[in-house]
């Protein structure tokens, strides 16, 4: 599936880090582009990394509270997710997660 920016969206609970995270597609900060570099850069809101199995789509999602990465790291105000853990919120979870 594809997002466009304002998007809400719901990280998969079978995420690694952010599961259950709700927010919205965003642009990139320009940090987050530089570090990205020249090889696999960001096209607007959204980048193509070469997995080992092939290409794996990002996006750029900003949290609506900020989380931890299970780590112990952060809390993250944003991170980059992948394509395949985002739920779009639908219509009747608006009320939810404003």
């Amino acid at each position: 599936m594809r997002f466009e920016v304002g998007d809400r969206v719901r990280v998969s609970e079978s995420h690694k880090w952010f599961a259950g995270a709700v927010g919205r597609v965003a642009e990139p900060p320009e940090a987050a582009q530089e570090i990205a570099g020249d090889d696999e850069p960001w096209g607007n809101w959204r980048r193509v990394v070469q997995g080992r199995y092939g290409p794996i789509a990002f996006y750029w999602i900003e949290f609506d509270e900020p989380r931890d990465d299970g780590s112990g790291d952060g809390p993250y105000s944003a991170a980059e997710i992948e394509a395949e853990m985002l739920i779009k919120v639908t219509r009747s979870e608006f009320d939810r997660f404003p």
